[in-house]
């Protein structure tokens, strides 16, 4: 990514947030919370007798085995749910999921990954190339006419 590896990054302290808006992009949990939220929708309008539906409305009594993961899917939807601002609770969000239009333009409003940092201000840009091109042509007609 901007021919920047990790040895650059120790080296020179460049964090990931100036990578990602020099790149102009979001962090990888923007956009696998968008999944997990478009993903949480489409699995709450499908009937209870679909066993996607009956895994996500499905509630084990136990707790987690010592050595499991503790992060599960219904943690990572959670997350996804408060990133976007709605209630966690269950009856909430299923209520909300039903009306597809609501739900596809609350799981569209990704935010806008920042400006890329050369997109910004092209007469810089227009300036440098201009400089370019005079300095090769001052050295195009120095050689030309012998002033090495």
């Amino acid at each position: 990514m901007c021919r920047v590896n990790l040895h650059h990054t120790f080296r020179n302290h460049i964090t990931s947030a100036s990578l990602f808006r020099r790149l102009g992009i979001l962090d990888i949990d923007s956009y696998f919370h968008n999944r997990v939220f478009r993903w949480a929708g489409h699995v709450a309008r499908m009937p209870m007798s679909r066993a996607p539906r009956q895994l996500l409305a499905g509630w084990v009594s136990h707790s987690r085995p010592t050595g499991c993961p503790q992060m599960t899917w219904g943690r990572t939807l959670e997350n996804a749910l408060s990133s976007k601002g709605i209630s966690k609770e269950f009856d909430a969000w299923i209520a909300v999921a039903k009306g597809r239009s609501k739900w596809r333009q609350l799981a569209h409003s990704v935010p806008k990954p920042p400006d890329a940092w050369w997109l910004k201000d092209t007469s810089r840009v227009n300036d440098c190339l201009l400089l370019y091109v005079t300095l090769v042509f001052l050295c195009i007609w120095g050689v030309l006419t012998g002033l090495d």
